[in-house]
């Protein structure tokens, strides 16, 4: 039967004592942020690229870039409002055409719930907080979680009709 789902860090469930988290993995990678692609990791590596390059190594380029610029660039801070106001708008553009959504994790910790067993308040807090977890309707598989050869973790939906991966970014 095909649930929503989301996928977030368990710091984020606060309210939910009785939410019931489908799949969950503790990780040693630390912080990090996540894009979720909607396909399957092998298709989409493959597939879909842009300039010859995948998507997700596209998006840790300027990803980086910005965060090297903003942190270490020797701006003032008009060019620091500048450029969060130039990277807000590529972020937002690239989850809306590229993903599914995004989630963080940032106790280095990440699980899958069932959503409509969230509590109102914790719902709330992802409505205000969109990038902290991964909304997915209507998915009606399974979850598994693979570590790829540079270490970092994917979360994998196989289904049929709605397959999922996500990309973690390195921070």
């Amino acid at each position: 039967m095909a649930k929503t789902i989301i996928i977030t860090d368990p710091c984020y469930v606060e309210h939910s004592y009785g939410a019931q988290i489908k799949k969950s993995r503790s990780t040693i990678y630390g912080d990090w942020q996540c894009m979720v692609y909607p396909g399957t990791l092998e298709s989409n590596e493959i597939i879909i690229k842009n300039d010859g390059v995948p998507l997700p190594n596209q998006w840790d380029e300027k990803y980086f870039k910005f965060f090297k610029s903003y942190n270490w660039g020797k701006l003032d801070n008009d060019e620091k409002n500048l450029l969060q106001e130039q990277f807000k708008t590529f972020h937002d553009e690239w989850v809306k055409k590229y993903t599914l959504g995004e989630f963080c994790a940032d106790s280095g910790k990440v699980a899958v719930y069932d959503y409509n067993m969230l509590s109102r308040d914790d719902k709330d807090f992802f409505k205000y907080h969109p990038w902290c977890g991964c909304i997915i309707e209507d998915f009606d598989g399974e979850i598994e979680y693979y570590v790829d050869p540079d270490n970092k973790l994917h979360v994998i939906g196989k289904s049929e009709t709605k397959p999922f991966y996500s990309v973690q970014s390195g921070l």
